[in-house]
């Protein structure tokens, strides 16, 4: 990195790929998430992932106080992955909105070009009329959706107001976040 490349402008949606190397389909039961016709449940071991997508990148990061301190990132496919312990995956999320920030360690390059549905229909019918819950009086960055052994988290961007940033899969927890 040049002296003068902290002036160049960050990445705008235009520099990110949405055309995936891969055909993904992933869709979320019941019981358990089928990825290119492979049964899932989490969590489950990162191997397991890396024969679907493929070879990942690894990147390290503490996140919180949510204990997960190892990221795998299919930077082509804009899938990552969580772990606490670098064997056990515990969540996987799809990201449909590049992050616009220059050091992102826990971001992919690309966007999500593949298909999600949840029992077989398109996963944003489960949120179509859900309201962002509030903590508080603030309006929280994300809404929550239970199906079966798994949790649904769809992170939701201020700038622009109401983007979809990405859809995180959880073995299911509950959370109360009040009204």
């Amino acid at each position: 990195m040049g002296l003068f490349d902290i002036f160049k402008k960050a990445p705008s949606v235009e520099d990110f790929d949405t055309t995936p190397s891969k055909d993904i389909r992933i869709d979320v039961t019941e019981d358990v998430m089928n990825i290119n016709g492979k049964h899932f449940t989490l969590p489950c071991h990162k191997d397991m992932l890396k024969d679907v997508f493929g070879e990942y990148t690894l990147s390290m990061d503490n996140i919180g106080c949510t204990g997960i301190r190892y990221i795998y990132l299919w930077h082509e496919l804009g899938i990552l992955a969580y772990s606490k312990n670098d064997e056990c995956v515990n969540c996987i999320s799809i990201q449909f909105y590049p992050n616009e920030k220059k050091y992102a360690p826990n971001a992919t390059k690309n966007i999500f070009g593949g298909s999600v549905t949840v029992d077989g229909a398109d996963w944003l019918t489960l949120f179509v009329d859900e309201k962002q819950p509030k903590l508080d009086g603030m309006t929280l960055p994300f809404k929550l959706k239970h199906h079966g052994n798994f949790s649904l988290l769809v992170s939701v961007s201020d700038k622009p107001k109401g983007r979809i940033r990405s859809l995180g899969i959880n073995k299911r927890t509950e959370l109360n976040l009040g009204d």
